[in-house]
């Protein structure tokens, strides 16, 4: 089961998500599109080993299990991020000052 950032998750500016994930899976859109994409993260599904690190350093509480998601009715954020997980050559892990370096 994949963990869905939802659109809570907007204009974060030092996202705490990113840091604690172990598998890199959390990303955002760098595409030639931006207009098509809201400026929020997204877990790629596929990599996610939902260790739930993100949801825990979440400060908005914007990250929940797929399935609390589906149970609720919010299939669109899950939507998004099954979408942003098919186009992975448009998406990036965040550029976050000092954090990028030690995986690149």
């Amino acid at each position: 089961m994949a963990w869905v950032i939802t659109n809570e998750c907007r204009k974060c500016e030092r996202p705490p998500c990113v840091e604690a994930c172990p598998e890199h899976c959390i990303v955002s859109y760098a595409g030639p599109y931006p207009e098509r994409w809201p400026d929020q993260l997204f877990i790629i599904p596929s990599q996610c080993t939902d260790c739930v690190r993100c949801a825990l350093a979440c400060q908005h509480e914007a990250i929940f299990a797929e399935e609390q998601l589906r149970v609720s009715g919010r299939v669109d954020d899950i939507e998004m991020g099954a979408r942003a997980g098919a186009l992975l050559k448009d998406f990036e892990v965040p550029r976050l000052l000092g954090f990028n370096d030690a995986f690149e």
